[in-house]
């Protein structure tokens, strides 16, 4: 009697441990998981913004004239321009650049989109850039400022569009993380670009 005791305890004994190693060789895939998320949000926090910034926003007010308004639109989550690019010629064009957050197809979150469209007859219009497959917790990304560093709010409108000197962008990368269905992974990133070609027009 005592050795078929013995034997079971022996065979709950070693499915204890052999629980205790799947739990862990589980966990440390987790981690691993987890980590690896967080490394590639850090690195899309400093390789987004630097497409943004130097791919579209510093071309803003680029040759305009100085009663040119090179903004059209100043949202939230939507912010187009006139601006001046080099086409597939070799010639300058001027271009409406639009820069917007967008719901993701059967998600709650967003990507930032590029879509841009050339003042010729008919306008051609691209979607140049997209952040997916990253993706972001919130859609309201854009506040404005003037050359005071004065706050205009998220919606500028009218007149005031042509107050704007800089723009600040918010982007909160989240993705899902491994071990829970609820959890998520978050990596946030605030980013100013001021308008140099604005800051020479007005001293023009």
């Amino acid at each position: 009697m005592g050795s078929i005791i013995d034997i079971i305890g022996a065979l709950i004994a070693g499915g204890l441990i052999i629980i205790t190693i799947i739990l862990t060789i589980n966990n440390v895939r987790i981690m691993d998981y987890n980590i690896q998320t967080e490394l590639n949000l850090h690195t899309a926090a400093l390789k987004v913004p630097e497409v943004l910034e130097v791919g579209y926003l510093e071309s803003l007010g680029r040759l305009t004239n100085r009663s040119d308004v090179p903004i059209s639109i100043a949202s939230p989550n939507q912010f187009q321009f006139f601006g001046i690019t080099i086409n597939a010629a070799g010639n300058l064009e001027q271009v409406i650049y639009t820069l917007e957050s967008a719901l993701i197809p059967n998600t709650n979150f967003f990507h930032v989109r590029v879509i841009t469209q050339t003042t010729t007859t008919p306008p051609i219009t691209n979607q140049t850039y997209t952040t997916q497959p990253y993706q972001f917790e919130n859609g309201n990304i854009f506040t404005y400022f003037d050359g005071n560093n004065n706050s205009l709010g998220s919606t500028v409108i009218g007149d005031d569009l042509d107050l704007i000197r800089s723009v600040q962008v918010d982007l909160m990368f989240i993705e899902p993380a491994a071990g829970r269905t609820d959890a998520f992974m978050r990596y946030p990133i605030t980013f100013w670009r001021y308008f140099k070609n604005l800051y020479i027009r007005d001293y023009l």
